[in-house]
């Protein structure tokens, strides 16, 4: 027959394994929340307009050219001013323009593509 110090450090085991469980579940909630967000793709809210430049962006992008790219960086900035593009948007695609015309063309054209392909 167990002992009630026995009985007591068997409950006390199963009373932490249980808290580590709850803690270990908790975080991996946790960092799969925080990973979702900073994941997450800005929703454009653009006009027609911004989103053609948009297209024209990603051209620009795939065609390595720094002159139309800051072309529609430029007029991105007017739709964005213009409340025609979201604020969080513009910021995300001057990235982009910021990325190509550093020389990372082909990382920038992958990026501006997820956004768009999220929206």
């Amino acid at each position: 027959m167990p002992s009630s110090k026995n009985k007591q450090r068997s409950e006390t085991r199963s009373l932490q394994t249980r808290s580590a469980i709850f803690l270990a579940g908790f975080i991996v909630l946790l960092l799969v929340w925080g990973w979702m967000n900073w994941t997450a793709v800005p929703s454009f809210e653009a006009s027609d307009k911004a989103l053609k430049t948009i297209d024209a962006l990603f051209t620009a992008i795939n065609s390595h050219d720094d002159k139309r790219v800051a072309t529609c960086k430029n007029q991105l900035g007017v739709h964005s001013s213009n409340g025609e593009l979201s604020h969080q948007a513009m910021i995300e695609l001057h990235k982009c323009c910021e990325q190509a015309v550093s020389g990372s063309w082909e990382k920038a054209a992958h990026r501006l593509y997820r956004i768009i392909e999220k929206q």
